[in-house]
């Protein structure tokens, strides 16, 4: 509501608190960790394609779920050069651990373009595979990760849709189901 008619009017008119015991004030880095956990599925992005062929607007968030980055919800302004993703402490992730080596991945499914989320507690080069169904590598890369969080985008547009196993191997392997529509 505030980023299509740009303004942070004072919570959209809710009284803060609502009662004696809500405050309806929201941290925006939770909401952002929100965003992150639950993406666009199949179903919301052919809604924002249809919604789209009918009106000529899109939902940004739909397209692309690291544009909340760049936003500050408090004043409505924009963050140049915002950390993406935006609360990498816990996005993704089911229990936030620094000193656990973790992945994630999202939007999952996707046409191919994502962020892979790699946590680690040390530096380390990895191998990032992608697997096919009949166990075949289709793509393998090396990178670096420094300790702490990492994030890596790929564009896979490429490779044909389907069902993957997106592998990292380091001082760990961590696996991932990866859905590519």
């Amino acid at each position: 509501m505030a980023t299509s008619y740009n303004t942070a009017s004072q919570n959209w008119g809710l009284p803060n608190p609502i009662s004696s015991s809500i405050m309806y004030g929201q941290d925006q880095n939770l909401l952002k960790t929100w965003h992150y956990m639950d993406p666009p599925d199949a179903r919301e992005i052919a809604k924002n394609d249809f919604v789209d062929s009918l009106q000529g607007n899109r939902n940004p968030f739909i397209d692309s779920v690291n544009y909340a980055c760049y936003i500050d919800f408090s004043n409505m302004t924009k963050i140049s050069g915002p950390v993406v993703p935006c609360n990498s402490t816990t996005i993704g992730m089911s229990e936030h651990n620094m000193n656990a080596t973790q992945m994630g991945l999202w939007p999952n499914p996707n046409n191919g373009e994502f962020t892979l989320y790699y946590q680690t507690p040390v530096n380390e080069s990895i191998v990032v595979r992608l697997i096919d169904v009949t166990g075949r590598i289709v793509l393998e890369q090396s990178n670096t990760a420094t300790s702490g969080a990492n994030a890596f985008m790929l564009d896979l547009k490429t490779i044909s849709k389907g069902v993957y196993t997106l592998q990292i191997q380091g001082k760990n392997v961590l696996n991932e189901k990866l859905v590519m529509q």
